[in-house]
C-alpha cells in the first residue's frame, strides 16, 4: 500500500485504495480510511466519488447518521 500511495497524486483516491485493501481483509479500519477519502473528495468538489463512498459507508455501518446526512447533503 505504501508504494501505491506514492504513485497517485490524488490523496482521496489513495485513502480509498487503502480502505479497499483493508476491507478486502475485513479490517474495521477500512471505515476510517473510506471516511477520510470521502471528506477529501468533498473538499475537492468531487461529489460523485464522495457519494459513492458514503453509500459504501452506509452499507458498512448503517447506524452512523453522519454518513446518511452527508449523502443527503451531496444529493441536494
Amino acid at each position: 500500500y505504501r508504494l501505491l500511495m506514492h504513485s497517485f497524486d490524488d490523496q482521496a483516491y489513495a485513502y480509498q485504495l487503502e480502505g479497499d485493501l483493508l476491507d478486502a481483509f475485513q479490517d474495521t479500519r477500512a471505515i476510517e480510511k473510506y471516511s477520510h477519502a470521502a471528506n477529501l473528495y468533498l473538499k475537492t468538489n468531487k461529489l460523485r466519488e464522495a457519494a459513492a463512498i458514503y453509500r459504501d459507508l452506509i452499507s458498512m455501518d448503517p447506524r452512523e447518521i453522519l454518513y446518511i446526512q452527508r449523502l443527503i447533503e451531496i444529493y441536494n
